[in-house]
């Protein structure tokens, strides 16, 4: 592993000063403080004695190859079979991949004068995998389907018989492809002719499901139920969840083509199998929308808009009857927003506005454009369309905070830190299998430490994930988002570790990565992971543009971080130590110092 070296933030301020971004009263800070930064109160420990995590006990397999891990003392040496173990963290972690010949194997780890025997029996592996079970019964959600034909799928044994029971109705479903055997998992589908109920929708429970392999008969039911719509109606309905893509087609790869958050509202003129066609043209996942009822009339007529600067940022409010849909997107020149179905605005005034100069409105078939330009170049951090329990939109414009002077350069800036995962879900379970510090813990220690390293600095720090979050709940992806929007956040940071499993070669993989969304993340995400890599050692994998939940906002720039390989021994290791907390912290701070001083 690379050589440590030290990260000061006077390095930065006095580029800043000479720049003219920062106050000369901030030249020749650094951080001294790292006992206190570094002290999270999570536990990261792992035995210096020798223990064998992976395999636990005598595995069977069918891979040509094995990674056994543990501890060790990293004061002794270390061998398995007599062969040293190179791949060694500098608190003892080991990982040595293996070769298995078929029958048994026996490996002796010796570290020092202790030793251990792990036994690993490779058998042929079968020609093909075999099932005996029925899945992946559809709806695996709850569905929406006009009246009229529809397609029932699910995975089998080949050469089995399946019906599906919806309703009344019983239909065989059929393999939609030959296998060389019986048992290998196949695809069945089936269609049936849905009918509503007149004018009004019919609810399908579930779908029952019926496998019959060699004379054993089992029942799945779907995991969604079935509402069924009348042919040539065009039901409204609601977002669920923040951060609901449009497609751009009928094609979970295609183009994104908006983003939108809970509540808005449309009509479905087409359906698909997973996805269905809203009327502003583009296609959403039909679990991401709940039926309105009533079928209302999603016609927005405006009434009035009001205009407000508050701390932080201003608000464009539109006083209407409908929480319309839109597309929408930011340069450095502008805010775009295109509103579907809605009518009534002639301008927008922008009273007292500090972020904009004008506003032009333009009205397009049954949409309405707000295109305002901004005053100054990046005087913007992002905007969030928001839907009040009055039917009223609200617009809010994230302005740039300005760096302070003094001891606390971060005064007045709010960053949402995310440790990954949590709860019951522990992440990757990294080189020791889950007999040491899984993925959360690493993530939360260092989220903790950021905490205090951008609270040092003067920054208001909002935590997605409580410290000792019970292994019964888990806090998820959207609930993280809103947790951002409430926060009206500045910067989004996300942190993670990354891992390879399964036959992969775990000692190849290392180095941190950084993601972002929103063109405005771009550069934050640079400056984030060449810290990190520069600071830490660790090879620098990239920037990557990537749609991760958790950055798909268009409020503030917002980064997912992979610190480093929790499935290296290295890399493990360096992520439990003092020094990884200290420099991804000082990285991280340094990256918005960086970001708001450009």
């Amino acid at each position: 592993m690379a050589k440590i070296r030290p990260l000061f933030l006077s390095a930065l301020l006095a580029c800043s000063v000479l720049m003219g971004t920062l106050p000369a009263s901030a030249e020749g800070r650094t951080y001294d403080d790292k006992e206190k930064i570094t002290n999270t109160g999570v536990d990261l420990s792992t035995a210096t004695t020798l223990t064998v995590a992976k395999p636990a006990s005598a595995v069977t397999t069918t891979e040509e190859k094995y990674y056994i891990t543990g501890t060790s003392d990293p004061s002794k040496s270390l061998t398995i079979n007599g062969a040293a173990v190179e791949a060694r963290g500098e608190l003892g972690t080991y990982g040595m991949q293996v070769s298995l010949a078929i029958g048994v194997n026996t490996f002796v780890i010796q570290n020092g004068g202790e030793t251990k025997t792990a036994t690993i029996t490779r058998e042929q592996a079968p020609s093909v995998t075999k099932t005996t079970k029925l899945t992946a019964a559809k709806p695996t959600f709850d569905d929406l389907a006009f009246a009229g034909e529809y397609t029932l799928t699910c995975t089998a044994p080949s050469g089995a018989e399946v019906s599906a029971k919806v309703g009344s109705q019983t239909v065989k479903l059929e393999q939609v492809a030959a296998t060389a055997e019986d048992g290998v998992p196949a695809v069945y589908k089936g269609s049936l002719i849905l009918e509503a109920n007149g004018e009004e929708n019919r609810v399908i429970p579930s779908v029952i499901y019926t496998l019959n392999r060699d004379g054993q008969i089992s029942t799945v039911e779907s995991a969604g139920n079935l509402t069924i719509l009348p042919s040539g109606s065009t039901p409204t309905v609601q977002v669920n969840q923040n951060s609901s893509t449009v497609y751009e087609k009928d094609d979970l790869g295609s183009n994104f083509v908006a983003m939108l958050n809970a509540g808005a509202q449309d009509k479905i003129v087409e359906m698909g199998d997973t996805l269905a066609k809203l009327s502003m043209g583009g296609w959403i996942k039909k679990e991401f929308v709940d039926l309105v009822e009533g079928d209302p009339s999603v016609t927005n007529r405006i009434e009035s808009v009001a205009y407000e600067a508050g701390e932080g940022g201003e608000y464009l409010t539109l006083y209407g009857t409908v929480p319309s849909v839109f597309k929408s997107y930011m340069n450095s020149e502008k805010v775009y927003l295109r509103f579907y179905h809605m009518k009534g605005i002639t301008n927008v005034p922008l009273t007292d506005s500090e972020l904009f100069e004008k506003a032009q409105v333009s009205a397009e078939e049954d949409s309405l454009t707000l295109e305002l330009f901004c005053r100054e170049q990046d005087n913007l951090l992002g905007y969030d369309v928001r839907y009040n329990e009055d039917d009223s939109i609200t617009i809010f414009f994230n302005a740039k905070p300005q760096v302070s002077s003094g001891e606390q350069p971060l005064k007045g800036v709010t960053v949402v830190v995310d440790a990954g995962h949590g709860g019951m879900d522990p992440g990757a379970l990294g080189v020791l299998n889950g007999k040491g510090p899984n993925e959360d813990d690493i993530t939360m220690a260092h989220a903790i430490a950021l905490q205090k390293r951008l609270e040092s600095l003067g920054a208001t720090v909002v935590m997605t994930v409580p410290q000792n979050l019970s292994q019964q709940e888990k806090v998820v992806l959207h609930e993280r988002v809103e947790i951002t929007r409430q926060a009206e956040a500045d910067f989004f940071v996300s942190l993670h570790c990354n891992s390879v499993g399964g036959t992969a070669n775990d000692l190849k993989s290392k180095g941190s990565e950084v993601y972002y969304y929103e063109n405005i993340s771009r550069s934050f995400a640079q400056s984030a992971v060449s810290s990190l890599a520069e600071n830490t050692g660790r090879d620098l994998r990239g920037v990557y543009y990537s749609n991760y939940f958790v950055t798909r906002n268009s409020l503030c720039p917002g980064i997912l971080m992979e610190m480093g390989f929790v499935s290296n021994p290295e890399e493990y290791d360096a992520l439990r130590s003092a020094d990884s907390l200290w420099y991804t912290a000082n990285g991280v701070a340094d990256a918005i110092l960086s970001f708001l001083a450009a």
